[in-house]
This record gives C-alpha cells, sequence and structure tokens, in this order.
C-alpha cells in the first residue's frame, strides 16, 4: 500500500536514529540519511523499539 501511494520502501536498512526536530523525518542508517515528510515505523509483530509508541501500536496477526 505505501508504495502504490507514491512511498518508497527500504527493506532490510537498519536505522539507527529518527531526527524529527526539523519538518518530516530524518532517517539515519549506516549508509545514509533518507528524509521525508513522513515516515511510517513497521515493526512487524515485534513491539515499537520506541518506547514513547509502545502504547499506541499494537502488532497485528494475519
Amino acid at each position: 500500500m505505501v508504495a502504490e501511494l507514491g512511498g518508497e520502501i527500504h527493506e532490510y536498512s537498519r536505522v539507527t536514529e529518527l531526527d524529527t526536530s526539523g519538518d518530516g523525518v530524518v532517517a539515519r542508517t549506516d549508509v545514509v540519511l533518507v528524509g521525508a515528510p513522513r515516515a511510517v515505523l513497521a515493526t512487524n509483530v515485534f513491539p515499537s523499539l520506541l518506547e514513547r509508541d509502545r502504547l499506541k501500536s499494537a502488532p497485528v496477526y494475519d
């Protein structure tokens, strides 16, 4: 669905830091910085790694 709406998916890209201090989001990986107006945090079946978001998300099994 993300790709259908024009978003890019960066699979297997380990994000080491998220910066939301400016406009949009900047994700730092071991290789590159990726900037976007918005980001989707996909955690699969695991709880969010961001403690502040743990109560705002729930794993969905299908």
